[in-house]
């Protein structure tokens, strides 16, 4: 429980307002640490411009680099890498409201896929948040309530081995795009780990959970968040709370569910272009109920990134 207070309420709280003691609750605190993220590219069909949609979910992260913090958007590379607009709806900060205020700004952003920093080889990206902070300050006259993640949060060497192969993990995110869009607020799926966290799975630094998993969560932070008991290394048994930032959802498992349509009309004609006399067969995706989640380690990746960020901005980020 220390770990977890000090981070996110310490951290956070301390640093943006003092608010309402229903949010420094943990699992309060939890609904306010993601934003869902809508990406828009233009697609042409049959000579028509449309925009093509997709969403995805966003989580807070605040780096420490050396004396700096560095405040940003973690997400998946794909999730935003094609989109060239996106918006971005965020809550408003209010010392006089709670966690379930309801008012909330969308932030619209041109050149969408510009504004991020992309992992060199993991599906992965981040947003500087100071530009965006300072954007939405712009336009509503008003500052982003939310609540990060910090490096803290990443089990340690001695932590990894007192997380078992089977623990019990949350999912934070936006499935199918699905939120709560009047009070804004994600929606929070629990699972279990599916694969050994400790272990690399087929030898990249990732993992297998097992939660139902949809377009729309990818970019989802993983929590392992627990009240039971567990062993410690010495084969102890311990009855304490604990919360590590285990990682980020970038994929699922899916399998095809094949089928097949039969046109009625078996004999073909002439002219017959659509070809409706063949026979054709559909594939149906079904969730598998698995996903892939990219290790939290690896944003410690972005830091050189990060540092020719600052250095070509020629700012400093608190």
């Amino acid at each position: 429980m220390r770990k977890f207070v000090f981070t996110l309420i310490v951290h956070v709280l301390l640093a943006l307002s003092s608010t309402a003691q229903i949010d420094s609750f943990p699992p309060n605190l939890l609904v306010n640490t993601t934003v869902r993220i809508e990406g828009y590219r233009d697609t042409i069909i049959k000579g028509v411009r449309k925009w093509n949609t997709s969403t995805g979910t966003g989580f807070f992260f605040m780096f420490h680099i050396d004396t700096t913090e560095f405040e940003c958007i973690v997400t998946n590379r794909h999730v935003i890498e094609n989109s060239t607009f996106g918006r971005l709806r965020f809550k408003i900060l209010d010392k006089a409201d709670h966690i379930f205020a309801k008012a909330s700004k969308t932030l619209e952003i041109p050149n969408f896929n510009r504004q991020w920093i992309m992992h060199p080889n993991e599906d992965l990206a981040i947003l500087p948040l100071a530009p965006i902070a300072e954007k939405f300050r712009s336009e509503f006259g008003a500052e982003i309530r939310h609540v990060f993640f910090v490096d803290a949060l990443f089990p340690t060497s001695k932590d990894s081995l007192e997380i078992s192969c089977i623990e019990k993990v949350l999912m934070i995110g936006y499935p199918k795009g699905l939120w709560d869009s009047i009070n804004n607020l994600p929606i929070i799926r629990q699972g279990l780990t599916a694969t050994p966290y400790f272990g690399n799975f087929n030898g990249q630094r990732r993992f297998l959970i097992d939660i139902p998993t949809f377009p729309g969560s990818s970019g989802s932070p993983i929590l392992l968040y627990s009240y039971d008991p567990y062993w410690t290394s010495k084969f102890w048994m311990k009855n304490d709370f604990r919360t590590y930032l285990l990682g980020v959802v970038a994929q699922s498992y899916n399998y095809d569910a094949l089928g097949s349509i039969v046109i009625s009309k078996q004999e073909p004609t002439a002219g017959d272009s659509l070809g409706i006399a063949k026979k054709y067969t559909t594939a149906t995706e079904i969730p598998f109920n698995l996903a892939i989640v990219i290790k939290a380690e690896r944003l410690n990746d972005f830091i050189p990134v990060i540092k020719k960020y600052l250095y070509s901005n020629k700012k400093t980020v608190r």
